[in-house]
């Protein structure tokens, strides 16, 4: 089985070489409303979701948006989301507050991955920590973002 691994690590640099990704520093990308300051503890409605970098597709678009209307979250928490380099507003997310750590940039695609959080009330402080472990393959650094609300 370690062959096997071994083989698909070595086809997985031939097509995606690690010098195509930049590390970034820790920090934060977001954009902050004066929102109101706490959540109702009666009902804390949460979406939490890897989305495999699919945020740039047009059925992705569609499926979060019946999700947020449907469901109207206070939390959400994304893993492996795609954003270009120098935006400032994230479409769905006008009415709340959010904050993106990116791990690294994509220098092909001038795009960021990372995680993001958003929310329905400002966030008192935010922090991404960049950790010395990597993802396989790829050789990038995994990100946490820590926002306390």
């Amino acid at each position: 089985m370690s062959d096997f691994k071994e083989n698909v690590a070595t086809f997985a640099r031939k097509f995606v070489p690690s010098y195509r990704f930049i590390r970034t520093h820790e920090s934060t990308l977001g954009n902050s409303h004066e929102l109101q300051t706490e959540l109702n503890h009666h009902s804390i409605k949460v979406l939490n979701w890897n989305i495999a970098k699919n945020n740039f597709e047009k059925t992705w678009f569609k499926d979060f948006y019946q999700i947020l209307r449907q469901n109207q979250p206070d939390l959400i928490f994304f893993q492996e989301v795609r954003m270009g380099v120098g935006v400032e507003q994230i479409i769905g997310f006008t009415n709340l507050s959010w904050a993106y750590a990116p791990n690294f940039i994509d220098a092909h695609h001038q795009t960021y991955s990372g995680i993001l959080t958003a929310a329905n009330i400002s966030p008192l402080t935010k922090k991404a920590i960049v950790t010395k472990h990597y993802e396989p393959f790829v050789n990038t650094p995994k990100v946490s973002l820590i926002r306390a609300c």
